[in-house]
C-alpha cells in the first residue's frame, strides 16, 4: 500500500467513524460526557477516561493505525490531525 493509499485509507475510516459517532453522541453524552471514545469500521471500540488511556489501547489493539478518537462532548473534538477526530498519534 503505497503512503498515498494509506491516507486515503485512513481518511475514509475518519469519516466513517465520525459519522457513526454521530448517531451514537445523544446515547453517550449522560454517562460518558468527557471520555473518549476509540471507534474503528465505523463502531465504537471502546470508551476510556482519558486520552493517555485511550492511546495506548487503540494502537495495541489497531497496530495498523486504522482507527480513530473523538471526545464524548457536545461540541466535536480537535485532537490535531482532523478538525474533528483523529486517526493515530
Amino acid at each position: 500500500m503505497t503512503e498515498e493509499d494509506r491516507r486515503e485509507r485512513q481518511n475514509r475510516e475518519v469519516e466513517r467513524n465520525f459519522e457513526a459517532f454521530q448517531k451514537l453522541l445523544p446515547g453517550l453524552l449522560d454517562e460518558h460526557f468527557g471520555e473518549i471514545a476509540v471507534m474503528r469500521d465505523g463502531k465504537l471500540f471502546a470508551l476510556y477516561p482519558t486520552m493517555e488511556e485511550a492511546g495506548p489501547a487503540a494502537r495495541k489493539e489497531f497496530p495498523d493505525g486504522f482507527f480513530s478518537y473523538q471526545e464524548v462532548d457536545d461540541e466535536p473534538a480537535d485532537f490535531g490531525g482532523m478538525s474533528y477526530a483523529f486517526m493515530r498519534d
